[in-house]
Order: structure tokens, then C-alpha cells, then sequence
């Protein structure tokens, strides 16, 4: 049998008020069978804490994503289109600019904005309406807002015209209408219908009407026209 500590000194003291000899060696005998002390008790294992303050895995960083951005592309002869974010910005200035990055391509740009007022800021646009020199654009961070500046890739008569930030073709229609300079016109023309108020419509229609009718003029054996394989819709001068 083990005897605690409590036990021990109960012993001692039984021995020494008992008056039969047996009686006091065997409770001398059990009191020295005890412990001289109690061991101290273990200290509990230490919790693992996770500091809310240690910078997450890049990986499996959230991300609050900017929706509304503004633009200006630079009109026909503008080298570059210049977009400006400030939605969620406010003191994007004060945080380390290691914080704050854009990886361009030749048609994407991906702006990420780490650790600003407890969250992380992110606008990913892809499938740009032009092709960027991606080595010429630039990030800059203000006070409170981001401004990116998208190089256009100057072609044989100058930079290309934007008219929004993303195109509504696909990249294989986009390479398509590269490889055939009338197509590509004859695409901006349509947008500009489709887009247009009342009176830009029926500027176009009436321009493509006069196309047309000039080849009937020639006859079937002119050069095809810019009208000739294009309908805009109802209300353009019959097309």
C-alpha cells in the first residue's frame, strides 16, 4: 500500500500515542514506507496559441475584391490607357509598398493590395480590349488610391483606340480580326452602333447605306465596300 503524505503524519502521531509495543513498531514501520515527500504535481503542457497578428500563407490569403474603377484610354493618339482605383483605398499610401503589386501580361493585369485596415484588396481583369506592352506599364500608389498606367502597343498607323477596358471577343476572334484589318473596322463600327445613342445610329446607318449604294453604282465587279457583310439591325437606314 502507498501512503500519502497525510497518511504519513498520521501514522507518526498514531505511533506515538499508542501504548502496546507491536503496535507503535508497526505504525513506525508503515510511516517509513511513505514518501518523504510528495512529488510536485506535473505542470500542464503549454497551449499552442496561433497569433492573430503572423501574416497568413499567401496562398490562403481573402481577398476583397474592387469593383468599380475609372478609366481613361487616351483618346487616338494617348500612348497609354490610365486607370484609377480608390474603392477601399483610403491610406493606401501609408502601408509598405512591398504591400501593394501588379503583375501585368500582354492582355491581363492583376493588382493586389495586402494588409490595408485589416483586409486584402484585389481587381483581376482579363482579356483586355487591346494588347499592353506589359514591361512599360507602370503601378503607382497615392495617398489614397492606385493608379495604373496600361502602355498600348503603338501598330503601323499609331496606338490603337480603346473604346472600354475588357473586349466582349474572345482572343481567338481578337487574333482573327488582327489578321484582317476590314473585319477589325467593321467590329469597332458595330460596337459604336450598338452602343450609341439615336443619332450616333443613324449617322452609321446612313455611312453604310451611301457604301452600299456606291458599289451597287460600280456594279457587282468594284471592290467590296465596308457595308457589304455588315447588318446593324432595324432602324439603321434598312440595315
Amino acid at each position: 500500500m502507498e501512503w500519502s503524505r497525510e497518511d504519513q503524519k498520521d501514522l507518526l502521531r498514531l505511533a506515538g500515542l499508542a501504548a502496546s509495543p507491536r503496535v507503535k513498531v508497526f505504525l513506525d514501520a508503515q510511516a517509513r514506507t511513505a514518501p518523504a515527500s510528495a512529488p510536485p504535481p506535473s505542470a500542464p503542457a503549454p497551449a499552442t496559441v496561433v497569433s492573430s497578428s503572423a501574416p497568413p500563407a499567401s496562398s490562403g490569403l481573402m481577398w476583397t475584391t474592387i469593383q468599380n474603377l475609372a478609366c481613361d484610354f487616351g483618346g487616338y493618339s494617348g500612348a497609354k490607357v490610365t486607370v484609377y482605383i480608390d474603392e477601399g483605398l483610403e491610406g493606401v499610401g501609408a502601408i509598405p509598398r512591398a504591400n501593394v503589386t501588379c503583375d501585368f501580361t500582354s492582355d491581363s493585369f492583376d493588382l493586389k493590395v495586402v494588409g490595408l485596415n485589416g483586409r486584402n484588396y484585389r481587381v483581376v481583369k482579363r482579356n483586355l480590349e487591346k494588347d499592353i506592352d506589359p514591361t512599360a506599364s507602370t503601378l503607382k500608389v497615392r495617398k489614397n488610391k492606385v493608379i495604373l498606367k496600361l502602355a498600348k502597343v503603338e501598330g503601323e498607323y499609331g496606338y490603337e483606340s480603346w473604346t472600354r477596358l475588357t473586349s466582349t471577343k474572345s482572343k481567338e476572334k481578337k487574333r482573327a480580326a488582327k489578321k484582317d484589318p476590314s473585319a477589325s473596322i467593321m467590329d469597332m463600327m458595330k460596337d459604336m452602333y450598338d452602343g450609341g445613342d439615336d443619332q450616333t445610329k443613324k449617322l452609321i446607318g446612313e455611312a453604310m447605306m451611301k457604301s452600299r449604294e456606291g458599289k451597287q453604282a460600280r456594279g457587282s465587279g468594284g471592290g467590296g465596300g465596308l457595308g457589304d457583310d455588315i447588318d446593324f439591325g432595324a432602324g439603321a437606314g434598312g440595315f
